[in-house]
């Protein structure tokens, strides 16, 4: 008996709606190395510290019984799209030696790929920025041109665990606005 699944319907624009993403969840081995980098390089602000333990947090998550987690919430000037950083106590798992994953097909596995930042400073400040602190960068800054949207720049670092970090710098509304409509400045 095969099973046969109804393909997706539209959204409803009055129907529930899952809306904007609040927070991601980012494992870490070492939760103050991560926030020298998360705050003291990228400049995020600390919203929330505490601790993960208990029944309901094991329950939740699915967590092997005993297993506590340290945590911080950072996040930029918007009220929503956090970041969690988890601590785990034991480890999920060895801390791994960082390396670029080399590319190709094999590259493309699912799973969270990067976390990327808009930025509004030019991506030379950041690369500065990264390499007076010892971020491991994958590039120098690159300009890139999207279908419908213009040019932006983006540059990908890893932080102190091996996750990739994007910085993008968008154009405004009016740029954009401007490239739909053929008007190059």
């Amino acid at each position: 008996m095969t099973a046969s699944r109804r393909p997706a319907e539209p959204p409803d624009p009055a129907g529930p709606c899952a809306g904007a993403v609040h927070h991601i969840a980012v494992n870490v081995f070492d939760l103050e190395r991560s926030l020298r980098f998360y705050s003291g390089v990228l400049g995020l602000r600390t919203t929330l510290r505490m601790e993960l333990a208990g029944e309901q947090f094991e329950r939740l998550l699915r967590l092997a019984p005993g297993t506590t987690g340290r945590v911080a919430y950072v996040q930029g000037h918007e009220r929503v799209g956090q970041i969690e950083l988890i601590e785990w106590s034991p480890p999920p798992v060895a801390a791994p030696t960082p390396s670029p994953p080399p590319p190709g097909p094999g590259f493309a596995v699912p799973g969270l790929r990067l976390l990327s930042f808009s930025v509004s400073e030019p991506l030379g400040f950041w690369r500065e920025r990264f390499t007076d602190h010892d971020v491991r960068c994958w590039s120098e800054p690159v300009a890139l041109l999207l279908p419908n949207y213009g040019e932006i720049d983006a540059m990908v670092a890893e932080d102190p665990d091996g996750n990739l970090i994007e910085v993008v710098r968008l154009p405004s509304d009016e740029e954009v606005h401007a490239f739909r409509h053929g008007v190059r400045a």
